[in-house]
């Protein structure tokens, strides 16, 4: 794919003028973030991942964007050393230090746990079942977005393996 294709699907004509492409990036954006901040509350949504594991349709559609996972094992690795930092500058915490380390230990420990788990489910999924993974990468790459009707044979192709597949988001 040239980088113009790329280009264009990302940033349509008038994207500057569209609520849509606004909304539909500040919602990739805050869900990306909220599943860094509170990965905990995702505890969920992570189980049914590793329930389903074997089938890539179900992953794919419960992982969602992987930015958000792999920035939760970022921050927890970050709140793991600065708590490392903080008990090395500081000695053994007392009083309410203490219970900001351990809520800090808690927190970040959850984070990586959680994400590192449904980030190697989704690896595992990925080298097991390249086929489906390469259909359904194709279907993401490949499906006008943001309201925009199909130009391409690759997306007229893209739209037809979504609707078959029973993902048309509705």
């Amino acid at each position: 794919m040239r980088i113009s294709s790329i280009l264009r699907r990302d940033f349509p004509r008038g994207w500057w003028r569209s609520s849509a492409w606004w909304f539909a990036g500040f919602r990739d954006v805050m869900a990306s973030c909220m599943v860094a901040m509170f990965t905990a509350a995702y505890m969920g949504r992570a189980r049914r991942i590793v329930r389903h594991r074997d089938d890539p349709q179900e992953v794919a559609r419960l992982v969602g964007r992987v930015e958000g996972w792999m920035m939760a094992v970022l921050l927890g690795a970050a709140y793991l050393s600065m708590l490392v930092a903080l008990i090395v500058q500081l000695g053994q915490p007392s009083g309410p230090l203490w219970i900001v380390g351990a809520t800090m230990f808690l927190w970040s420990t959850s984070s990586i746990a959680i994400g590192g788990a449904v980030l190697v489910v989704l690896a595992r999924s990925r080298l097991r079942q390249r086929r489906a993974w390469s259909d359904i990468d194709f279907v993401e790459e490949n499906t006008p977005r943001h309201g925009r009707p199909p130009e391409t044979v690759e997306e007229y192709r893209a739209l037809r393996m979504k609707r078959e597949s029973g993902s048309d988001g509705a």
